[in-house]
């Protein structure tokens, strides 16, 4: 009995450490895609208010609403996507 309880107990060990370890490296990815969205945005809002033209300001608010941030929900893929999208020229 001994055993069997210490062979459980290195299993529960080792699935509760990948699951940490799966946990964090979600929640840095989602980190790296706010980052990247909110670095655009500081960088465009700048350049908009800076130039103070009507069709600056315009792309800036496509920019803001084009970001599809939902919090825990956000899925990196489609920022990436929204950005790039953002980047070609209109």
């Amino acid at each position: 009995m001994g055993r069997a309880f210490l062979i459980a107990a290195i299993g529960a060990v080792l699935i509760a450490v990948g699951y940490g370890l799966g946990t964090f490296a979600e929640s840095y990815s989602l980190n790296q895609c706010y980052a990247l969205g909110l670095d655009t945005l500081a960088t465009e809002g700048e350049v908009a208010a800076s130039s103070k033209s009507d069709a600056a300001l315009a792309r800036f608010r496509r920019l803001v609403r084009s970001l599809p941030l939902a919090g825990p929900k956000t899925n990196c893929k489609r920022v990436q996507l929204a950005l790039d999208a953002f980047d070609t020229p209109d």
